[in-house]
């Protein structure tokens, strides 16, 4: 067939790739962002926030902060922070709320509280590196907090320890309460994206707070699948976390096949993703020349096939030595878990045969044996130009 070389440089990065998506807020934003780049989007909300009840904590709070100005403000999250500016001018006291921060020394946790800071004209003095709270903490009382009045902006869940530590070193501390996580109104997205899941139709699931990794977990714990999710995120799903707090809740959770950026930001999260999954990327030298298998999708030249879910697990498996000769039993639990007769076998086999023909590679008959795939692995081009170079000479 004489196909040029193939083009996995210019191929959509997430191409033949499907992602779960289990945000809520900025899900739509997130999805447009990945079928951007090629992606199959599946979205499955497992949580939202919500106020905390009636104002009466909140107002509380704001009106605690401006009797008693405090000396230190930990700005935690960009929303909660919006929130609270925004509740306050409902009260006609976010001029009053402005004033008493500038008089403070104010650190916001991560980029998003930081330009949550500026929005509201608030300022931000410092930003904590690492975005995690408990690094933060451990700054404020290594530099001495005792007699000195902290404000601390709560972000969906109780951190009682956060609180204690630095009332156990001597802080004034109150804790602002803006917003609760809690488990998403229809959570039948949710539970859809659980299954495609735990059916192999997705190479990703991503999260965006430590929340919706605990709360997914729930969920599959509910469906009686939490070790099914455990393993496929440990194996062939990844991870992909917004930034290094919500990486350790999933790396609590038992997650072990992970990506997250160095900063929380979506963006940032959606790079990280699009590179781990586009390197996955195999080439493969068949009779009519090369060929990238490429999430469901089978590149060569400019065009591409796009595979079933049951023909992609096929090629998968017989690709992953090429030549060698696979057997009926181990495509049957393989790609089906054992759960299926002969004639299922045979007609993945048909149809995965159909779907490569335009491609030139073939799917041969070893009689009473098993199938093997007419190709030989081929380097990636890309990988000479990840490689360092040599400059000691």
């Amino acid at each position: 067939m004489g196909h040029g070389p193939a083009p996995c440089e210019r191929m959509p990065p997430l191409s033949g790739f499907r992602i779960g998506v289990t945000a809520y807020r900025r899900a739509e934003e997130q999805a447009e962002l990945l079928r951007r780049r090629g992606a199959d989007v599946v979205l499955g909300a497992v949580v939202c926030t919500r106020p905390f009840g009636d104002d009466g904590a909140l107002r509380a709070a704001t009106e605690a902060v401006l009797t008693g100005p405090p000396d230190v403000v930990v700005a935690t999250t960009g929303i909660g922070m919006r929130s609270w500016f925004a509740a306050a001018e409902t009260w006609d006291l976010d001029g009053e709320l402005r004033a008493a921060l500038r008089s403070a020394h104010v650190v916001a946790r991560g980029p998003k509280a930081a330009a949550a800071l500026v929005a509201v004209g608030a300022p931000c003095d410092e930003e904590e590196p690492s975005e995690r709270l408990d690094g933060l903490v451990d700054r404020l009382v290594a530099r001495g907090v005792g007699g000195r009045r902290v404000a601390l902006q709560l972000y969906g869940e109780d951190v009682p320890w956060a609180v204690d530590r630095l009332a156990a070193a001597g802080a004034d501390t109150l804790a602002v309460p803006i917003y609760r996580w809690t488990a998403a109104d229809d959570l039948g997205p949710a539970h859809r994206l659980l299954d495609a899941l735990l059916a192999g139709q997705l190479d990703a699931v991503t999260f965006t707070s430590a929340a919706a990794v605990r709360s997914f977990v729930l969920l599959a714990e509910g469906a009686d699948a939490g070790a099914e999710v455990r393993e496929a995120l440990s194996s062939t799903v990844l991870a992909a976390c917004v930034g290094p707090i919500t990486e350790a809740a999933a790396a609590a959770a038992g997650f072990e096949r992970r990506t997250s950026p160095v900063r929380g930001r979506l963006g940032l999260l959606v790079r990280a993703l699009s590179r781990e999954l586009h390197e996955r990327h195999t080439h493969l030298q068949a009779r009519g020349g090369e060929v990238v298998l490429h999430g469901a999708s089978l590149w060569f030249t400019d065009d591409r096939v796009v595979l079933s879910d049951v023909e992609r697990a096929l090629l998968v498996v017989l690709t992953e030595r090429p030549g060698a000769v696979i057997s009926r039993a181990v495509l049957r639990q393989r790609v089906w878990g054992g759960g299926c007769g002969d004639p299922a076998v045979d007609k993945g086999i048909s149809r995965l045969r159909r779907a490569l023909s335009p491609v030139g590679l073939s799917v041969d008959v070893v009689a009473r044996r098993g199938w093997s795939v007419g190709a030989t692995h081929a380097p990636c081009p890309l990988d000479a130009l990840r490689a360092p170079v040599d400059v000691s000479s």
